[in-house]
């Protein structure tokens, strides 16, 4: 089972960030674009993980979520990874609930570790991919797209939960399930 740990978007978000998605894609660059219902933040991504393994993962997870807090996350600007000279993954930015965002996945992953899991070796940067590039075909425009969308608002959403999900790969795009949520109840 392909796994990971995300938090899921409201469905007003993911209308918003696919409208977005789909002014970006009139630009003709080549970009694999993430299916609306699959947009969301991953806090971990796990890989290939034997079914057994889940009554654990789960147990170290909601130990977790029961020492955080539930907080308002705002998503503003798009943008690209690494620069838009030489973009392979298109994000709409966490600009509200950043910090707290990121402790949720610093979290995440010390329990992770504490099963064998190896840690994030780069700081993580709080954002929803929308997209990752395929191709240089387009790169110029996909950049003025997201230097005019720099400001573009995907709205606000309280994260009072976060989820392990699984990712089936399939021919048409990965089908992604929830196989379990994990309140966030501290305070």
């Amino acid at each position: 089972m392909r796994l990971f740990f995300a938090v899921k978007l409201s469905e007003e978000i993911q209308a918003r960030l696919h409208e977005e998605q789909g002014t970006l894609k009139a630009l003709g660059a080549d970009v694999k674009w993430v299916e609306r219902e699959n947009i969301h933040v991953t806090l971990k991504f796990l890989g290939e993980v034997p079914e057994t393994r889940v009554p654990e993962l789960s147990a170290a997870a909601e130990g977790t979520a029961e020492s955080a807090q539930p907080f308002a996350m705002g998503i503003s600007g798009l943008g690209c990874f690494p620069s838009v000279r030489s973009p392979r993954v298109v994000w709409a930015g966490i600009t509200q609930g950043a910090d707290q965002m990121a402790a949720l996945a610093e979290s995440v992953d010390k329990a992770m570790e504490r099963l064998g899991f190896e840690r994030e070796n780069r700081p993580f940067k709080a954002h929803v991919t929308l997209g990752r590039v395929r191709s240089p075909q387009g790169k110029a425009q996909l950049a003025e797209g997201l230097a005019r969308a720099s400001q573009a608002q995907g709205g606000e959403m309280l994260v009072d939960h976060f989820c392990l999900m699984q990712s089936e790969l399939r021919p048409g795009g990965p089908i992604y399930t929830v196989l379990k949520d994990f309140p966030l109840s501290a305070g």
